[in-house]
């Protein structure tokens, strides 16, 4: 498990929708453009239907990157994931689609995708993690869904992450499959197991089985997925999971037991 000395240490200067003057200037849009390529180009490391155990959740994609800490109103449980099927007809060249990009995108989240070499991956890459750190955000909190008030902001060079809404903000990772894009919104409080699978049959009925499957893999004990949010629950007791699925794709993450 990763822990801080010095959490002011962790907390590296974003590139925030105050910075997007910034990085509107010759320069700062080609260091830009280079940190996006990067991200862009980041892979999963495993098979489809590996478990991330994430023991060090800043390596979860693959790629070394500065710890961050949750907002001061993040509780350490908070988790979500979010799983977006890249090979989904209807997910094909929306990066163009300017009503779409203004509707769920701030600036500077818009001038990501228009710099990066895979557009469409970034929207995407953009919109799961929203999606996560939206269910962790519920979890505790009663609200709609705006997508616009939960913003992705990079630290320089694209080498973290984290989702922020108002006060509240939490740390957010991605890993690439062949065609989709996973984000997981979790807090630095101890490892985290993350599943992707191909699902077949109902989708709901899918990643509830792939949850109660991965749980009793790490050695939880025998459960069922009940609620909204969705919970592990056995007798006499219950523990936090988050489910997503999309297209062909299930993906379920969780603390450790």
């Amino acid at each position: 498990m990763f822990a801080a000395a010095d959490p002011s240490a962790c907390a590296p200067s974003y590139l925030g929708s105050s910075r997007v003057k910034d990085t509107l200037r010759p320069s700062g849009r080609k260091s830009l453009a280079k940190g996006v390529a990067r991200f862009a180009g980041t892979r999963a490391r495993g098979e489809l239907d590996s478990t991330f155990a994430v023991a060090d959740p800043f390596a979860f994609a693959g790629t070394r990157v500065r710890p961050v800490k949750a907002g001061p109103s993040a509780a350490a449980e908070e988790i979500g994931n979010d799983l977006v099927w890249l090979g989904d007809p209807a997910n094909v060249g929306r990066f163009a689609d300017k009503r779409l990009l203004r509707r769920i995108l701030t600036a500077a989240e818009r001038l990501l995708v228009a710099v990066s070499p895979e557009p469409d991956v970034m929207l995407w890459s953009l919109w799961s993690a929203k999606e996560a750190a939206y269910k962790a955000w519920s979890r505790t909190r009663k609200g709609l869904f705006s997508p616009v008030s939960f913003v992705v902001e990079f630290s320089p060079g694209l080498r973290s992450a984290r989702v922020v809404k108002g006060e509240w903000s939490l740390p957010v990772r991605w890993t690439r499959g062949p065609d989709w894009v996973h984000a997981l919104a979790a807090a630095d409080a101890g490892p985290v197991t993350v599943k992707v699978e191909s699902a077949e049959g109902d989708p709901s009925e899918a990643v509830r089985a792939l949850a109660v499957r991965a749980w009793s893999d790490a050695g939880g004990p025998s459960a069922k997925v009940e609620g909204r949010p969705p919970r592990l629950v056995w007798p006499g007791g219950g523990h936090d999971v988050s489910l997503s699925h999309d297209g062909p794709y299930a993906a379920v993450a969780f603390r450790a037991p």
